[in-house]
């Protein structure tokens, strides 16, 4: 793919009408993501068809085609009842009200970009996020929307250990993404994107039904019923913490399916110490109370016998199963 039909934060910089916004937002944080968004925004809904990137533009989804956990009602919301999926498209929900909150701001830079097209709508700066989000392929630590290669879907090959990358070559002149199996001529392509099945239900709003890099998101909290287990001593709980390198009450593990087991993962069976006040971590001092977790977590999903037959196939209901599925195994590998 040439660069010249790469849009990044470099073409963004070359783009006249986005000079302004472009300094003011280049030393923040999230810069080079708003950079981006912008630059996006303006080529799909100002300069539209007159865009050298039309041909790309064009074929990029709506969010009611590809109908997102984002933009679920409360309705499919409950159908996540017991998975923390549900939690996670909250909290990216909340984080894309505050950026646009945040760009208020900006607004004396961000008008004139929109003046011609009769101003930006939230409608339009959600469906640019969650674009960035979900189809944005890395390399050399950016950003970039690549026509043609971000079309290609995600499907395991005969070496599932084989994940997409994609870099420059040699010359700096074409990004790179090497087939990771061999492909008949006028056969579909597929990359493996080599990620868990909540992760790519959230950013691209399906799952795999075989995926072995597949594993359930696993939250456990260190609340207050963990201190008074301590004699109300929060200051042990801490000490431990900053020794372990946990910055959060909260942490998020993938567990099950081709998630690291608890004999495996030091760092889970740490917070698991710490958590129920373990001065050991080694598997037969925590494995009780995982297995406790993981019972208590299977018994908040939803009966998928509940939901009429317009609701059986839905997308989330199958990430739930599978989630119950892993974790159930889960559970006879500590028996």
């Amino acid at each position: 793919v040439p660069p010249e039909v790469v849009m990044n934060v470099d073409s963004a910089r070359a783009s006249a009408p986005l000079n302004e916004f472009v300094g003011a937002v280049s030393r923040s944080r999230d810069g080079a993501f708003f950079i981006l968004l912008m630059h996006l925004l303006h080529e799909r809904f100002v300069l539209g068809e007159s865009s050298k990137y039309w041909p790309y533009l064009r074929l990029l989804p709506t969010l009611e085609e590809i109908h997102p956990p984002i933009t679920y009602d409360g309705h499919e919301m409950a159908l996540l009842d017991g998975s923390d999926l549900k939690a996670s498209i909250k909290r990216m929900d909340k984080l894309v009200g505050r950026h646009w909150d945040g760009l208020k701001q900006f607004a004396s830079t961000v008008s004139p970009i929109f003046a011609q097209s009769g101003g930006l709508s939230e409608a339009q700066f959600r469906w640019a996020h969650y674009i960035l989000d979900s189809r944005c392929i890395w390399w050399g630590g950016g950003r970039h929307l690549v026509p043609l290669l971000d079309l290609i879907n995600c499907n395991e090959g005969p070496d599932p250990t084989r994940i997409h990358s994609t870099n420059l070559d040699d010359a700096g002149t074409n990004a790179l993404t090497k087939a990771d199996r061999h492909y008949p001529k006028g056969s579909q392509l597929f990359e493996n994107y080599g990620q868990p099945n909540h992760t790519y239900l959230q950013y691209h709003g399906f799952v795999l039904d075989s995926n072995t890099h597949d594993c359930t998101m696993f939250s456990i909290e260190v609340n207050q019923a963990d201190v008074r287990r301590l004699n109300g001593d929060s200051s042990i709980i801490r000490r431990r913490m900053r020794e372990g390198g946990f910055n959060s009450g909260i942490q998020t593990f993938c567990v099950g399916g081709g998630g690291k087991t608890l004999e495996d993962d030091a760092r889970l069976r740490a917070w698991l110490a710490i958590k129920f006040g373990h001065e050991g971590s080694d598997y037969v001092d925590v494995v009780d109370d995982f297995k406790g977790l993981v019972e208590e977590r299977l018994s908040l999903y939803p009966d998928p016998n509940t939901y009429d037959d317009a609701m059986q196939g839905h997308v989330a209901l199958k990430l739930v199963g599978q989630e119950k599925a892993m974790l159930n195994t889960l559970l006879t590998t500590m028996a």
